[in-house]
Protein backbone atom coordinates (compact mmCIF):
# COMPACT_ATOMS: atom_id res chain seq x y z
CA UNK A 1 0.00 0.00 0.00
CA UNK A 2 2.82 2.37 0.92
CA UNK A 3 4.62 1.58 -2.34
CA UNK A 4 1.44 2.25 -4.30
CA UNK A 5 1.07 5.63 -2.60
CA UNK A 6 4.72 6.44 -3.35
CA UNK A 7 4.32 5.49 -7.01
CA UNK A 8 1.18 7.62 -7.42
CA UNK A 9 2.78 10.56 -5.62
CA UNK A 10 5.93 10.32 -7.76
CA UNK A 11 3.93 10.16 -10.98
CA UNK A 12 1.82 13.18 -10.04
CA UNK A 13 4.85 15.20 -9.04
CA UNK A 14 6.74 14.10 -12.15
CA UNK A 15 3.81 15.23 -14.31
CA UNK A 16 4.11 18.67 -12.74
CA UNK A 17 7.89 18.69 -13.23
CA UNK A 18 8.56 18.22 -9.52
CA UNK A 19 10.23 15.49 -7.53
CA UNK A 20 10.50 14.35 -3.94
CA UNK A 21 13.83 15.07 -2.37
CA UNK A 22 14.85 12.31 -0.04
CA UNK A 23 16.51 13.40 3.17
CA UNK A 24 19.13 11.46 5.08
CA UNK A 25 18.64 13.50 8.24
CA UNK A 26 17.34 10.52 10.21
CA UNK A 27 20.28 8.34 9.25
CA UNK A 28 22.74 11.03 10.25
CA UNK A 29 20.90 11.75 13.48
CA UNK A 30 20.81 8.06 14.40
CA UNK A 31 24.51 7.56 13.70
CA UNK A 32 25.41 10.72 15.60
CA UNK A 33 23.13 9.84 18.52
CA UNK A 34 24.43 6.27 18.65
CA UNK A 35 28.02 7.47 18.64
CA UNK A 36 27.22 10.03 21.30
CA UNK A 37 25.61 7.42 23.54
CA UNK A 38 28.36 4.88 22.98
CA UNK A 39 31.11 7.41 23.69
CA UNK A 40 29.39 8.73 26.78
CA UNK A 41 28.66 5.22 28.06
CA UNK A 42 32.25 4.13 27.59
CA UNK A 43 33.50 7.28 29.28
CA UNK A 44 31.22 6.70 32.25
CA UNK A 45 32.05 3.00 32.52
CA UNK A 46 35.80 3.50 32.29
CA UNK A 47 35.94 6.35 34.81
CA UNK A 48 37.03 5.29 38.31
CA UNK A 49 33.87 5.89 40.37
CA UNK A 50 31.88 4.16 43.05
CA UNK A 51 28.97 1.94 42.06
CA UNK A 52 26.34 4.38 43.37
CA UNK A 53 27.92 7.33 41.56
CA UNK A 54 28.24 5.26 38.37
CA UNK A 55 24.54 4.31 38.49
CA UNK A 56 23.56 7.98 39.02
CA UNK A 57 25.71 8.97 36.04
CA UNK A 58 24.15 6.30 33.85
CA UNK A 59 20.63 7.43 34.81
CA UNK A 60 21.57 11.04 34.05
CA UNK A 61 23.09 9.96 30.74
CA UNK A 62 19.90 8.21 29.66
CA UNK A 63 17.72 11.11 30.82
CA UNK A 64 19.86 13.49 28.77
CA UNK A 65 19.69 11.19 25.73
CA UNK A 66 15.90 10.94 26.05
CA UNK A 67 15.59 14.71 26.32
CA UNK A 68 17.84 15.28 23.29
CA UNK A 69 15.93 12.66 21.28
CA UNK A 70 12.67 14.44 22.10
CA UNK A 71 14.14 17.77 21.00
CA UNK A 72 15.41 16.21 17.77
CA UNK A 73 11.98 14.71 17.14
CA UNK A 74 10.31 18.10 17.63
CA UNK A 75 12.79 19.73 15.24
CA UNK A 76 12.14 17.01 12.67
CA UNK A 77 8.38 17.42 13.00
CA UNK A 78 8.71 21.18 12.52
CA UNK A 79 10.90 20.65 9.44
CA UNK A 80 8.43 18.14 8.00
CA UNK A 81 5.52 20.54 8.58
CA UNK A 82 7.50 23.36 6.93
CA UNK A 83 8.36 21.21 3.92
CA UNK A 84 4.82 19.88 3.64
CA UNK A 85 3.57 23.46 3.68
CA UNK A 86 5.96 24.36 0.85
CA UNK A 87 4.76 21.38 -1.21
CA UNK A 88 1.12 22.34 -0.59
CA UNK A 89 1.85 25.88 -1.76
CA UNK A 90 3.50 24.55 -4.92
CA UNK A 91 0.58 22.24 -5.60
CA UNK A 92 -1.95 25.04 -5.18
CA UNK A 93 0.12 27.25 -7.47
CA UNK A 94 0.05 24.69 -10.31
CA UNK A 95 -3.46 23.41 -9.69
CA UNK A 96 -5.98 24.89 -12.12
CA UNK A 97 -9.10 26.41 -10.51
CA UNK A 98 -12.16 24.20 -10.59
Amino acid sequence: MNQLFSDIRDRLLNTAGLEVRRSHVWQGALVFGGGLLLGAALGVLLAPKSGAQLRRDIVQLFEKARREAGEAMEETEEEAERRFGEESERESAIKPPV
